[in-house]
């Protein structure tokens, strides 16, 4: 069994705008958001880390996205950086470079960050596993 690098390119760029959709219309929150963990992740139990170190599971990613103190202005992929199939096609890590803008309790943020997402293959689909997102840097 092989994996695809476009399979699993499209795979992370579906999920990304899945969970953006949420982040522009919260309507049916509690819906979208279970969806979205259903649909894309191994299970609840995948930790996500985030700059400070400090990770969240799918749960808490939630909670994130339904956070007032978070503001999202706009996130794009900028580009794919790496891709790496592990576990004879039934696994892959890629890594990624977003443009985020955002404002977190009043403080404005412009960050170019990298992202690390390990996909699991389950019943020929692709599910996050792990997801890793470094500091960002402003953009140059």
């Amino acid at each position: 069994m092989t994996t695809s690098k476009a399979a699993t390119q499209s795979f992370v760029r579906e999920c990304f705008q899945a969970t953006m959709a949420i982040w522009k219309d919260q309507t049916n929150y509690e819906t979208k958001i279970n969806n979205l963990v259903k649909n894309y992740y191994v299970d609840t139990d995948v930790i996500i880390i985030r700059p400070s170190g400090n990770p969240i599971k799918a749960n808490g990613f939630k909670s994130m996205i339904a956070n007032k103190d978070l503001q999202v202005e706009s996130m794009e992929i900028v580009s794919f950086d790496s891709f790496r199939e592990m576990a004879g096609g039934k696994a892959a890590v890629l890594t990624v470079t977003r443009h985020d803008k955002f404002t977190y309790q009043g403080k404005s943020n412009d960050d170019i960050c990298k992202f690390t997402y390990v996909l699991d293959k389950i019943d020929e689909n692709w599910k996050l596993a792990h997801v890793h997102r470094a500091t960002g840097q402003p953009p140059a």
